[in-house]
């Protein structure tokens, strides 16, 4: 009986050793510990101690721990998301974009564009210099590019002369394209045009001869790299342009047919590269005001219902407002037809606006307008006007 009481009561230990907990209590300094040199970590929220079991006397207990307190995790910083520019249109011409998007198109425009060298009977003055020649080519090979899509006259005729010329001028477009003042319907006396003010003979016109064959006359005037000789040939070319499917194209706003010869003749003339000229700002706003005498349109205030005012005057045909009237933006011929081009070209794009020009063949300015970009020029203008006046208090 009392040997089933110890195989009972050894037992009983065993199992009891059996419920003893795997893991060591959390040690606590001072406590007792198993072995000296074994540590044990223990973390609560962001701190943490490394308790090591260290000898004391012939005892092993925990140390008081090394405490590390961890960095709160930094809190993410939210990042706005960018504003998406908002399109172009007419009722967002943004004057910070509009000038970089039509130049852009411009580009892209004449890289699309094949070499073009339409047949041209040069008829140049004696006293042309090489150079100064060879820079005028340069805007007329880069006109004839750009709109040779559209426009291949199967002959035409380029005059440069200089105002030491004014003696032979007359004679020899007489002589070489039958443009003779004496007979021909659109024959002028360039001659006596230069020489009232031969130091400033930079002028162009765009015609045609008594024959009916497109003509092309420049002045170069004293400094050939003058913005105001560079941009003449794209811009009188831009002109013949117009002639080709206008007829007689006075019959259109002047706004138009002079400020898209403005634009054009300013990019094309002074067009290097893919980068916008640094003298178009002075061609668009500062040299456009003061070219061949136009028709103006005097303004008192600058707001919205004066320019369209000017775009509605442009219109007509009359004497020159008086010198003490021709206030900066009153020239509806140059400045502000100049910058709606401008607005129309990074909006509509040039495929849109050389199918307009070809339309107007068939239709009056204002139903060729409509049809083409579906708005009335009257609704237009308004809208056109804002970017105008933007333009004009950045001073560009």
């Amino acid at each position: 009986m009392r040997k089933l009481l110890t195989v009972v009561v050894a037992s009983t230990l065993l199992l009891a050793g059996l419920t003893t907990p795997a893991q060591a209590a959390t040690p606590k300094a001072g406590a007792a510990c198993a072995k000296a040199g074994i540590t044990q970590v223990v973390k609560a929220g962001t701190k943490t101690t490394k308790f090591t079991c260290v000898k004391s006397g012939k005892k092993s207990v925990w140390n008081k721990g090394v405490v590390t307190i961890a960095a709160p995790a930094p809190t993410p910083t939210p990042t706005a998301s960018p504003t998406p520019e908002q399109p172009l249109s007419l009722d967002n011409l943004d004057p910070a974009r509009i000038r970089q998007a039509a130049f852009a198109e411009m580009v892209r425009e004449y890289s699309a564009m094949p070499e073009y060298s339409p047949a041209i009977t040069f008829i140049n003055g004696p006293n042309v210099g090489s150079s100064a020649l060879a820079a005028e080519r340069n805007g007329l090979n880069s006109a004839t590019r750009f709109w040779g899509d559209i426009f291949q006259p199967k002959k035409m005729f380029v005059s440069y002369f200089v105002a030491s010329d004014a003696d032979w001028v007359d004679s020899a477009l007489c002589a070489q394209a039958n443009n003779c003042v004496a007979t021909s319907k659109f024959a002028k006396s360039w001659g006596a045009s230069m020489k009232p003010d031969p130091a400033h003979c930079t002028f162009g016109e765009a015609t045609e001869t008594n024959d009916g064959v497109p003509l092309m006359v420049q002045c170069i005037g004293p400094g050939n790299g003058d913005v105001q000789n560079r941009q003449t040939t794209p811009h009188e070319f831009t002109h013949l342009v117009q002639r080709a499917f206008a007829g007689n194209f006075s019959n259109n706003p002047r706004w138009f047919t002079e400020g898209s010869a403005v634009y054009f003749g300013g990019v094309l003339g002074l067009y290097s590269g893919k980068t916008i000229p640094k003298d178009l700002n002075y061609v668009l706003r500062y040299d456009a005001k003061s070219w061949l005498m136009q028709t103006l349109c005097p303004v008192d205030k600058l707001d919205v219902a004066s320019v369209v005012n000017c775009f509605n005057f442009s219109y007509l045909r009359g004497p020159s407002v008086p010198p003490n009237l021709t206030w900066q933006i009153s020239s509806t011929s140059y400045y502000p037809g100049s910058l709606v081009t401008e607005a129309m070209v990074a909006i509509y794009g040039m495929p849109k606006i050389k199918a307009f020009m070809k339309s107007l063949t068939a239709n009056n300015f204002d139903e060729a307008f409509f049809n083409s970009f579906g708005i009335s020029v009257q609704d237009f203008y308004p809208k056109a006007a804002k970017y105008v006046i933007a333009m004009y208090e950045k001073g560009l």
